[in-house]
């Protein structure tokens, strides 16, 4: 289901019907006043075009304010005090477009605050179908956008478990601990725990778009005690986490997927191997992801192709969830390649 449309054609559309509305209701009752057809025409022109002219600043107007962010009590007070003001300006205009038709009477006292009262009364209508049908599309975007970063939810999942639970992943993995357990049956034990909750958090990743940071880097940090075993020593790493970093919350896999992006295109490149490091800090009012890797970004176009298939899968999410707020980029520096994400910060 998409959304319902409400920018310029649907606006215009709305507001002709809306005024022609007006306009007929506006005849009726001057007909049944008696009033001769040249003053019926008059008021009726004035006044549906004066509506129209006040409205369409306004709606430009409120387009430029944060409004939908503001609470309820709020907006009903903004709504009823417009609504006075509006009217205000809308009987203004009227009397200056009398003023300058010197054929056309000007308008008695008596009739400015009727058509006062009126004109709060036709720009509450006005106020309260705007914003309902404002609401309305925001609460479809909103359901939108949720069932997209659930999908993006469940395929992070499925790449999770995808990347623990591959035949190679696991059969180097079983084989390590196995030797391991002849070996030295600590870091064995050590090695089976780390390999099991990696498992249990990809299968029982939160529902929710957001999980803690904490829960992320550690589930990383095991990842990477794992990896650093089957690469032989091939593979070292580094987790540099800011202490001022707090309680904060933030998509799930994403740094996992950061750093198996760097590993793939980076690590795995070179025989001799390299250095991978995760570091977490703040920036002013944002959270830094900041993931180094040994190597550089690769001339081959499949390569290419790839690496930009994951990282827009990445900037896919944060766009859902940040909308413009959050930040990803890359970039290549002497043996290094660095992918950053910022996203906003939240006490």
């Amino acid at each position: 289901m998409k959304p319902i449309p409400l920018g310029n054609k649907s606006f215009w559309m709305a507001q002709s019907i809306g005024w022609a509305i007006f306009a007929l209701v506006n005849v009726t009752f001057q007909i049944l006043a008696g009033l001769p057809a040249w003053l019926i025409f008059k008021n009726t022109v004035y006044a549906a075009g004066a509506g129209i002219i006040v409205t369409s600043a306004y709606r430009e107007l409120i387009r430029r304010v944060d409004w939908k962010n503001q609470k309820i009590v709020i907006l009903i007070l903004f709504v009823f005090a417009t609504s006075f003001v509006l009217a205000i300006l809308w009987i203004t205009l009227i009397a200056l477009l009398f003023f300058l038709d010197s054929k056309g009477g000007d308008l008695a006292p008596g009739e400015i605050i009727g058509n006062l009262l009126n004109g709060c009364l036709v720009f509450l209508i006005w106020n309260l179908i705007y914003f309902f049908f404002q609401y309305f599309a925001k609460f479809q975007t909103a359901e939108v956008e949720k069932w997209q970063l659930d999908a993006q939810v469940k395929e992070a999942q499925l790449s999770a478990l995808k990347t623990q639970i591959r035949p190679h992943f696991m059969f180097n993995t079983l084989n390590n601990i196995l030797a391991l357990i002849l070996e030295d049956k600590h870091k064995a034990r050590a090695m089976l725990i780390n390999f099991s909750e990696l498992l249990r958090y990809s299968l029982q990743m939160s529902k929710s778009s957001l999980v803690p940071l904490e829960d992320e880097i550690d589930m990383v940090r095991r990842y990477l005690q794992l990896l650093s075993i089957q690469y032989e020593g091939r593979l070292h790493y580094e987790i540099e986490v800011d202490l001022q970093v707090g309680d904060q919350h933030i998509p799930p896999m994403i740094l996992q997927f950061l750093v198996e992006n760097g590993i793939k295109h980076g690590i795995d490149q070179r025989a001799e191997g390299g250095t991978i490091r995760l570091k977490v800090f703040n920036q002013e009012d944002q959270l830094v992801f900041e993931v180094q890797n040994s190597g550089k970004i690769s001339s081959n176009s499949q390569d290419k192709t790839h690496l930009g298939i994951g990282l827009n899968n990445i900037r896919e999410r944060l766009d859902l969830l940040y909308k413009r707020k959050a930040q990803l980029t890359i970039e290549e520096i002497p043996d290094y390649v660095i992918a950053s994400i910022k996203i906003p910060k939240y006490s």
